[in-house]
């Protein structure tokens, strides 16, 4: 069989992608080695699925955070705003970054409040409409290069 440059083939244990076959487990543990905290949102906003990176960043174990609504992650002062925004949400789910231009904040298990980045991702799964919630702290963005790397900077062109 010849090898495809395609990047929709490349190589995974000496198959091509389009011949490996993802069952439910093996999507769930894609997602489990997500680099960010993962979640999996129904409808109602409780989470039914979050990956081992949002159990670290939040401190939570996995079973106090499911069954529960993602708000408890919020600080208690914007809660109620928030699930105005996930009723809106659920009415014209698209994909896109949370709080445009906005400072995002979430709380930990043990009460202190963190910047966070947030990309949502509405996804449908047997007629069940979920969203796929990707977390990550907030790292301020520096226009400064280490003088000392062995690396030079690149240009963006």
């Amino acid at each position: 069989m010849a090898e495809s440059s395609s990047p929709s083939h490349q190589r995974v244990t000496g198959r091509p992608l389009s011949d490996v076959s993802l069952d439910d487990g093996a999507v769930w543990a894609l997602l489990d080695a997500a680099p960010d905290g993962m979640f999996v949102v129904d409808r109602r906003g409780r989470m039914v699925f979050a990956n081992s990176q949002a159990e670290t960043l939040f401190g939570y174990d996995r079973a106090e955070l499911l069954g529960q609504t993602i708000d408890m992650l919020l600080p208690v002062g914007v809660q109620g705003v928030h699930r105005a925004h996930r009723v809106r949400f659920a009415a014209e789910p698209t994909v896109r970054a949370m709080g445009e231009g906005k400072r995002l904040v979430a709380c930990r298990a043990d009460g202190s409040e963190f910047p966070v980045e947030i990309a949502l991702s509405p996804v449908e799964i047997g007629g069940v409409s979920l969203t796929l919630a990707s977390v990550s702290p907030s790292r301020p963005f520096t226009a400064t290069f280490d003088t000392s790397s062995t690396v030079p900077p690149m240009a963006c062109t």
